[in-house]
């Protein structure tokens, strides 16, 4: 995959967040929750924090359950379950969803397309840029 990182070892990518924070026990137990699970990095993200002992659910945010052959381990796992939302629009907005990230203790968001799949600028930027910015907001 993209990151290939043992997700046991102290410099793997879902440790930078919760070490981030002032006063966080790094031996604590979180609840992971990801946005753009269905992407290159999002998948290798999910993978890790599904492996990951110390990760004791993982949450994505997605429009529709992911699957395909990249999903079916982690479709298996009793750590994983899903939010799922119509859309990505007015993210922002959604206050059962701005509840729910409130009290996460990890939040990842792999969003992210190319031009060419976006099918054009403005659909790019509108990924890229404004469902980045919207989920941060939350």
């Amino acid at each position: 995959g993209l990151f290939s990182v043992d997700p046991m070892s102290s410099g793997a990518l879902w440790e930078a967040p919760v070490a981030a924070y002032s006063g966080v026990d790094r031996s604590r137990p979180y609840h992971a929750v990801v946005i753009g699970a269905a992407g290159a990095c999002g998948k290798d993200t999910v993978r890790g924090l599904l492996q990951h002992d110390r990760c004791h659910r993982v949450t994505i945010i997605a429009r529709r359950k992911l699957g395909g052959a990249a999903f079916e381990e982690a479709e298996a796992s009793e750590k994983l379950d899903y939010v799922l939302l119509a859309s990505f629009d007015n993210m922002e907005e959604n206050s059962e969803l701005r509840e729910f990230c409130a009290d996460e203790s990890v939040v990842f968001c792999a969003l992210g397309t190319a031009r060419g799949i976006a099918g054009s600028d403005t659909a790019f930027y509108k990924i890229d840029h404004d469902y980045v910015i919207d989920f941060a907001r939350l």
